[in-house]
Order: C-alpha cells, then sequence, then structure tokens
C-alpha cells in the first residue's frame, strides 16, 4: 500500500487524518479552570472525540448505525449513565461539583471508545496503523528536538516540555504513555513500513521511558519487551534489532552534539539519578513511595462502603497528602464501589474479548493478527501499570487505548487481505 490508489482515501484526506491524528496523540492539554484548587484540563483529544461523538450522534438519528453497533452503544450508555447517576448522588451529599469533574473524567474513556466506533466508518485497518504511527513518529521526533534544544543535558528527566509548552502528565503518566508509541512503531514494522524510522521510534520511546526515571514506566517497557520477544518470531526481532541501529548512532551523534556539559558530567548525573531510584525501589523503607500505604488506605475505606463507594468524592477529603489511591482498580474501588468496578472492567472485558475473538477469525491474515495482538500486549502492560498509577484515568492513555479499542471493535480486518498482506507474513 504505497500508493494514494491503493491506501482507499484522497491524498487531501489522508493528510487531514494525519493532522488529527499527530493532535490527537500530542500529550498537550490546556488549563481551562481551576476548582478548588484543582486544575480542569482539556486536551486536544477530548475535543477531536467529542466532534466525532456528534458526528456518531447524528448518524444514529439518521438510522445508519446497524444492529450491533446500536447493542454496543447501549452498554456503554448504559455504563456511563450509572457513573453520572453515582456522581450526581455525590454531588446531593457534598454539595459540590467535584464529584460530577471527577465522573466526567473517569468515564470519558467510554466516550473515547465510542469514538473510535465512529472513526471506523472513515478510515480503513491498514490506514489507520500508517497514519498513527507517522504522527507518533513526528511528535517524537519534535519531543527529542525540544529535549536537546532546552536541557543541552541528557541526565535531567525527559520529556518535561514540548517547545516550552509542559507536557500533560510528565512524569509518570506522560511517560507511561509512551508505551503506545512503542507499540505503534512495532505495528509498523510488523506492516512493512519503513523499518529504519520505525525502528527508530521504537528505540526512541523507550529512551524516553526510561529516562523520565518513572519506574513505572519502566516496568510497562520491560513488560511489553518481554511479551513481544516471546510473541513475535525470532527472525522479525533480529531484522528489528538491525533496523534500530542507523538511529540508535544517530540518537548518539545528535545527543553528544547537543550537550552543554561534558559528556562525562551528563552521564555521571544520570548514572546518579538512576542510582538514587534504584536505592529508593531497593534499600529505602518505603520502596514504592508510599503506595502500599495508600492501598491499604484505600481498602479499609472501601470496605466502609463497598457497593457503591464514595460517589466520586475526591480521594484528599480522606488523605491529607495523596489525592489518588496511585492504583486504577483501588481508584475505581474508592470511586464507584464494587458495582462500579464489575460494570468498568465488565465492558472492557467484553469488548477485548469480541476483538480478540474478530482477530482470530478466519480471513485475517497473520499481519492483521500480530498488529492486534501487539496493541493487545501494550493494553495488558498498561494495566500491569495500573498497579501504580490510574493510567486510563490520565486523559491521553485512557483516550488513545480505548479509542483504538473502539475502533478494532467496528473496523473490517479483512478487507485488505490480498497478496501484498500475504507477502509480509
Amino acid at each position: 500500500m504505497n500508493t494514494l490508489q491503493e491506501r482507499s482515501i484522497s491524498e487531501g484526506k489522508y493528510r487531514m487524518f494525519v493532522i488529527c491524528a499527530i493532535l490527537f496523540y500530542l500529550p498537550l492539554a490546556f488549563n481551562v479552570i481551576e476548582f478548588k484548587g484543582k486544575p480542569v484540563d482539556i486536551a486536544a483529544s477530548d475535543i477531536i472525540v467529542l466532534f466525532l461523538l456528534l458526528i456518531y450522534g447524528y448518524m444514529y438519528w439518521q438510522k445508519k448505525v446497524n444492529r450491533r453497533e446500536s447493542q454496543y452503544l447501549l452498554l456503554l450508555v448504559v455504563a456511563v449513565t450509572f457513573f453520572l447517576f453515582l456522581a450526581f448522588f455525590g454531588y446531593g451529599e457534598s454539595g459540590g461539583m467535584m464529584p460530577i469533574l471527577s465522573a466526567i473524567k473517569f468515564e470519558k474513556v467510554f466516550l473515547a471508545l465510542i469514538a473510535g466506533m465512529c472513526f471506523s466508518r472513515f478510515c480503513d485497518f491498514n490506514n489507520f496503523w500508517r497514519i498513527s504511527s507517522i504522527a507518533a513518529l513526528l511528535i517524537l521526533l519534535s519531543l527529542y528536538i525540544s529535549q536537546l534544544l532546552i536541557s543541552g543535558s541528557f541526565s535531567t528527566r525527559w520529556g518535561a516540555t514540548a517547545f516550552g509548552y509542559p507536557v500533560y502528565g510528565f512524569p509518570n503518566s506522560s511517560a507511561s504513555y509512551y508505551i503506545l508509541f512503542v507499540m505503534f512503531a512495532v505495528i509498523a514494522c510488523i506492516r512493512g513500513l519503513n523499518r529504519y524510522a520505525y525502528a527508530g521510534l521504537a528505540f526512541l520511546s523507550a529512551v524516553f521511558m526510561v529516562m523520565s526515571y518513572s519506574r513505572s514506566a519502566l516496568v510497562i517497557l520491560i513488560f511489553f519487551l518481554l511479551l513481544i520477544l516471546f510473541y513475535l518470531p525470532v527472525k522479525k526481532i533480529i531484522i528489528g534489532l538491525i533496523a534500530m541501529l542507523p538511529a540508535v548512532l544517530i540518537f548518539c551523534v545528535t545527543l553528544l552534539a547537543a550537550s552543554s556539559q561534558s559528556v562525562i558530567n551528563d552521564s555521571r548525573s544520570a548514572s546518579l539519578n538512576f542510582e538514587a531510584r534504584a536505592n529508593q525501589t531497593f534499600y529505602s523503607s518505603k520502596p514504592f513511595g508510599g503506595r502500599i500505604e495508600i492501598a491499604l488506605e484505600t481498602i479499609s475505606l472501601v470496605e466502609k462502603k463497598p457497593f457503591f463507594g464514595y460517589k466520586f468524592e475526591s480521594f484528599s477529603n480522606y488523605n491529607s497528602v495523596f489525592d489518588t489511591p496511585h492504583n486504577q482498580y483501588l481508584e475505581i474501588l474508592f470511586k464507584s464501589g464494587l458495582f462500579g468496578f464489575l460494570l468498568y472492567f465488565g465492558v472492557l472485558v467484553f469488548f477485548l474479548f469480541i476483538v480478540l475473538k474478530k482477530t482470530y477469525s478466519p480471513g485475517v491474515s497473520i499481519m492483521d493478527r500480530r498488529s492486534v495482538v501487539c496493541f493487545l500486549l501494550a493494553l495488558l502492560s498498561l494495566m500491569l501499570g495500573n498497579l501504580a498509577q490510574p493510567n486510563f484515568t490520565f486523559t491521553q492513555t485512557g483516550n488513545v487505548s480505548f479509542f483504538i479499542l473502539g475502533f478494532l471493535l467496528m473496523t473490517d480486518m479483512t478487507k485488505f487481505n490480498s497478496a501484498t498482506n500475504k507477502s509480509n507474513e
């Protein structure tokens, strides 16, 4: 699929999708208001999700949505309504707007899933991965250039700003988010796109995750790479590693050229930073930054209100130090109780099962199957990381992950299974 004719969409539409993908995947957000000292941010991905929801709503009004889509939409609407009702009860009990704002941020992932379902009407399976990979490559290159120009040192935490604008969720949330960029790079290589460029993207994304000094991001990266090593054929992995060598060389040259300090000093500072994180992990009295203590406190709180939780009250009302349990699963239990937990993950597991079933249905090529499984492995890695931080509540990770899931739920994976696909198997 190297020509516009083979892409099945016009040149203008293709370029528009690339621009929209850059905005959607860009980890930047803008502060709209502050409520009780807490910022309310809106990312570009939120705006794109809202736009697609309006389009899908019009299509539904025009009865252009089939029965299967209607059933999925009904399930998602039930989930969104349940959490909103809980929030309104919380509003009645607390007398403040915080429960409603918290619920909206919490359940945005379901709206992103619907937006992904809508987008499958306009973009085919092959172009989705191509466009996403291009957008991820351009974003990471811009972040890397920004890192070199602003800091001039490779010992500081990477990814704090993008040309002067603060990166949303820095450091831990944004660092974990980059696992999706590693995923896009691996999928691009699987699909036979420019291996040198996208092997470089995988390497650079991994560097950003490591150099953020985020332990949770490092665990996510290592787990994902191990899963990929076990899943992909050895031949594919060796080809990818060889293709990565030019990117590693360019990376080293540009990094050394941009270093404002001596290379020895930068290396020593980076080594000390890693050593400090290792000492905190293995020798500190609180190796997990107090997360175990927070988890135990959250569990004790949930035991008092097990079924509907605290109806999206702020966790800081019960903890003077932290405003979140730093655990996606405990956060859901705290905010919405056991019923909310079962509904949230029941919906997620249900749709994951459908996508997995589609992926292994007859007519899906090995290349396409590997692409989807690669996404599922990245999602599984994020779910492991959810034990240390609420990745899905972070706007970018939640929006992108569930958007892709919604897209895969409705897209036709067999439409372009031609000799081109088979040649990549």
